[in-house]
């Protein structure tokens, strides 16, 4: 297409939207008829707070380009959201740090712009030559947060929401868990973002730590999905959350559930599980091999059976389970990857067990095979379940047939 019989000056416009970004396309868009407007300082918000509207104008059928200088200053970071309204085709758009793009009609589109030695900067508009002769509406926010240096460490309460934009550093989040249960982390939402708007949600990476503040978990992402909530298993006590967004923009919740767990951390207090019945526990974050849960189950005959130790996380990999009978230290039974807890045959004393890789590690020749369901005489036998990753957090359960 050709832009022309615009005071004699000429464009070609490319095809491809991609084109766009090619210099010389907005070289050339520098000719052309412009509407040149008066520059936009950003407005100054609280995170949470919706931005008001810092101008609307009239893209003028006579112009085939629209220009607002941008003072964005030195801050952090710079937000634009812009709506246009009116046009048949797209509008290009070129910003300070951003590479040249099309914004949909009747679409909000939000962009972050990068601040760079604070000097002023242009936003560009270029229209589609179908537009030529017709009046277009473009709505633009600037603005940015109300940049705070909190206390490095902020005491917080379950379901009180944090909203802040922070300097560089790292800071913590201190709460108080009353029992053991799980740590949910909800991120907050951006109201300056449209509902379909994948960004909408902000990404946090989020870190537990203990009371003395040590890492006791991975790190962890809450994302767009609700669903998909970091979370971590938890024993009564005081810990840390540590925040981290690219932007340095904080929204989140934490809410706490409270569950009920046996109090099973040696042989002598197991928690019994019944034939058909499913017993679950966790195994918290900060817990290792030392940190290990017990489960008892009496055979009241000899039978054959089979008995299922799960992780409802889908990490099975990552849990240790072995069977012994009471009284005796040699391991009559292991847990694979699968969660089924298989029988360790033909064996004269302990020569392998199963790690998170859900191999079979031999220590000595000796034969050793696996069966499904396997015979187990009289008596009373205990179920000992951990993790070799302290960081991991896990919610399990336990089931016998």
């Amino acid at each position: 297409m050709q832009w022309g019989g615009l005071q004699g000056k000429s464009l070609t416009i490319p095809a491809q939207a991609a084109d766009y970004t090619n210099p010389k396309v907005w070289e050339q868009a520098e000719s052309l008829p412009a509407q040149n407007e008066a520059e936009l300082s950003p407005m100054t918000i609280k995170p949470g707070e919706v931005a008001g509207v810092s101008k609307s104008y009239t893209f003028r059928r006579d112009m085939a380009v629209l220009n607002v200088p941008l003072n964005i200053g030195y801050g952090e970071s710079v937000y634009l959201k812009i709506t246009l309204q009116g046009f048949s085709k797209d509008v290009f758009l070129r910003m300070p740090g951003l590479a040249a793009r099309n914004t949909g009609n009747g679409k909000t589109q939000n962009f972050s712009l990068a601040v760079k030695a604070g000097r002023e900067k242009k936003l560009m508009l270029l229209k589609d030559t179908a537009d030529w002769g017709r009046d277009g509406m473009v709505t633009v926010s600037l603005y940015q947060y109300d940049t705070i240096t909190p206390p490095r460490t902020v005491l917080i309460s379950e379901n009180q929401w944090v909203a802040e934009c922070h300097t560089a550093g790292e800071y913590f989040y201190e709460v108080k868990v009353p029992s053991d249960g799980v740590l949910e982390i909800e991120s907050g939402e951006d109201p300056n973002r449209g509902a379909d708007d994948v960004l909408r949600r902000r990404i946090l990476e989020t870190t537990l730590l203990n009371s003395k503040r040590v890492e006791v978990g991975s790190p962890q992402w809450s994302p767009n999905d609700k669903k998909q909530n970091a979370r971590q298993y938890v024993r009564k006590g005081t810990y840390y959350i540590k925040m981290k967004d690219a932007s340095g923009l904080i929204q989140f919740r934490y809410r706490f559930t409270k569950m009920k767990t046996a109090k099973n951390t040696k042989q002598s207090k197991a928690q019994s599980v019944k034939k058909g019945k499913t017993v679950k526990g966790i195994l918290a974050a900060g817990e290792g091999k030392k940190n290990c849960r017990w489960h008892k189950i009496v055979i009241p005959k000899k039978r054959k059976v089979s008995i299922t130790v799960k992780s409802l996380e889908g990490k099975d990999d990552e849990m240790c389970a072995y069977l012994y009978k009471k009284g005796q230290k040699k391991v009559i039974a292991s847990v694979t990857g699968s969660g089924k807890l298989e029988y360790v045959k033909d064996v004269k004393k302990i020569i392998a067990s199963v790690t998170g890789s859900g191999k079979l590690e031999d220590i000595k020749d000796f034969k050793y095979a696996y069966a499904k369901k396997f015979p187990l005489e009289k008596g009373t036998y205990y179920l000992k379940i951990f993790k070799n990753n302290k960081k991991d957090s896990i919610q399990y359960s336990v089931k016998w047939k």
